[in-house]
């Protein structure tokens, strides 16, 4: 297994030229999805036969080494589409760089430009140099942030020697971890990870501020609102750097997560849809994927359905048993509905095929069916608290 980092750097190129650049690469990139989803095909060589000469000509700054760059990204987003629904569109002012595109040597940046090659030397911070001089570049792309005005270079790196897994796992070195509103994160064995009533007060204190400034309107006030808004992105990135840390470097050797790609996309109340969107849980998934992986250990993702209903002791869903906080099933189980989530979640992964993979044994649960772990937490089936 091999340990990617980003590392992303300002960067001072000739602003007008770059924007004239970026833009072009922008309208370029929903040329070629439009093209695919009209032609029914994300093949490479086929979008190169048909419209390379053609889109050469129509963009001219826009050198042939970011076209063909362009052209990868825009077939790879029609493939994962699978060419259904409309067309992806870049609105950011983003380009992806192919290895002619750019140089690094040392600290020497060569990037390329319209009429000629931009050299600058980057400034980089000490936290990241161990990576920047000792592993191996992969990838990089040039990113515009309107708000600040600043170009920034975004690196990949690839770890110079692969990093060897942990295997011979026992199910006790398995985490379930549930990811909520109220309490953020809970874990299978009971424990509430960066919850508390603080971390609450200074969230709700944010958007608070920030409703009385949207409400003002006022030029100042919009400026003021900008501020409270970096302020807020940038406690949020601490605490899931924090408890990403802390859960990483536990004990437990597989972490499981339940698949929230959708989530956002479901429709609930406005209510309840603010409060989703009020915490980065995809964040705190990514710091916690590049922490744990660099120390061999696994991610695991399972189906999020009912995990929330089901009763992680008989199996049995009813949504009713869930009352708030509390989770009581009619076999005698009670527990804190968010830890019951969580024994859910690592039990799902017990009984999948991918556990067979990771763990080699899959224990049958001796009163129904269904596969389940011998979990030794004292959240195991036992009637009560």
């Amino acid at each position: 297994m091999e340990a990617v980092r980003t590392i992303s750097l300002k960067i001072n190129p000739p602003k007008e030229e770059y924007l004239l650049m970026m833009e072009d690469g922008k309208k370029l990139f929903n040329d070629y999805t439009k093209w695919c989803y009209e032609n029914g095909t994300y093949n490479k060589n086929k979008i190169h036969k048909a419209v390379y000469h053609q889109f050469v000509e129509k963009y001219p700054n826009v050198k042939v080494a970011l076209q063909q760059s362009i052209r990868d990204v825009a077939s790879a987003c029609c493939k994962r589409e699978k060419l259904k629904g409309k067309p992806p569109i870049k609105k950011s002012l983003t380009l992806s760089l192919s290895k002619h595109a750019f140089t690094l040597r040392g600290k020497q940046l060569t990037l390329i430009g319209i009429e000629k090659r931009h050299k600058e030397i980057l400034h980089v911070p000490e936290y990241y140099l161990e990576v920047y001089q000792t592993w191996n570049q992969r990838s990089a792309s040039i990113s515009y942030d309107k708000k600040k005005k600043q170009f920034w270079l975004h690196i990949t790196f690839k770890s110079p020697e692969k990093i060897k897994q942990i295997s011979n796992i026992k199910n006790e070195k398995v985490l379930g971890i549930d990811r909520g509103i109220y309490n953020p994160i809970v874990t299978s064995d009971g424990s509430f990870v960066g919850c508390g009533k603080d971390m609450r007060r200074i969230k709700n204190n944010y958007q608070y501020l920030k409703s009385q400034l949207q409400k003002k309107g006022t030029r100042s006030a919009k400026r003021k609102l900008r501020k409270i808004s970096g302020k807020e992105k940038r406690f949020v990135s601490d605490f899931n750097h924090r408890i990403s840390k802390e859960i990483a470097n536990s004990t437990y050797q597989v972490f499981v997560l339940e698949k929230l790609k959708n989530i956002k996309k479901t429709k609930y109340s406005k209510k309840f849809n603010k409060k989703i969107a009020n915490w980065s849980y995809f964040q705190f998934e990514l710091f916690l994927k590049y922490k744990a992986e660099s120390l061999g250990k696994h991610i695991v993702y399972i189906d999020p359905a009912y995990t929330s209903q089901e009763c992680s002791c008989c199996g049995k869903v009813l949504k009713s048993n869930r009352n708030k906080n509390q989770y009581k099933c009619e076999c005698g189980f009670e527990e804190h509905a968010d830890i019951n989530a969580a024994l859910n979640i690592k039990n799902r992964f017990l009984n999948s095929q991918e556990s067979l993979k990771i763990l080699g044994a899959v224990v049958n649960h001796p009163n129904d069916s269904k596969n389940y772990s011998l979990d030794s937490s004292p959240h195991a089936c036992h009637g009560g608290n």
